[in-house]
């Protein structure tokens, strides 16, 4: 009899153990597709030009992608940009273009409606006006609320600046 209880721990405590390993390969594979998955968005944004952004106004708190940091030149994780709100996020904004952000936030987050508008970024390192495509849309929560609003940020200079020489 206590032969069988050992011989009946000793198969639990295998089957636990081959669980555990079972787990640990599913991790482990889970951590390999997320590397891939963050390598690729990486790539898209690079040869995009483009970037996401999600802001939530009520909490004053702004997040951007690397593409957006790699559009505005600024370091991504800079002092001043460790922790984004509004005000900061909007100062990459040359001033006409700032206010129609503001505008086109506030708007969006009023109605629900999405937005797109051509806008104009310094870059911080270089000084170079860009003009980019920003794209907002907000986000509701379970109980219907608008809770944040998020979209791309698309550097579109050089299509702006063929469009010019055409016109020429």
């Amino acid at each position: 009899r206590l032969l069988a209880e050992s011989n009946r721990m000793r198969k639990s405590a295998l089957s636990m153990l081959e669980d555990q390993q079972q787990t640990e390969r599913e991790n482990l594979r889970l951590l390999e597709e997320a590397k891939e998955l963050e390598f690729f968005l990486r790539q898209s944004q690079q040869v995009g030009q483009i970037g996401g952004w999600r802001a939530d106004p009520a909490n004053n708190r702004v997040l951007w992608t690397e593409g957006v940091y790699t559009i505005v030149e600024v370091p991504q994780h800079s002092p001043q940009h460790s922790r984004l709100d509004l005000e900061t996020a909007l100062d990459c904004y040359l001033a006409e273009s700032r206010s129609a952000v503001r505008e086109h936030l506030q708007r969006s987050r009023t109605t629900g409606e999405s937005f797109a508008i051509q806008v104009q970024v310094r870059g911080a390192q270089s000084g170079v006006t860009k003009w980019c495509e920003l794209r907002g849309q907000p986000h509701f929560d379970t109980c219907g609320r608008i809770d944040y609003l998020v979209g791309p940020l698309q550097d579109i200079t050089r299509l702006k600046q063929a469009a010019d020489e055409i016109q020429r």
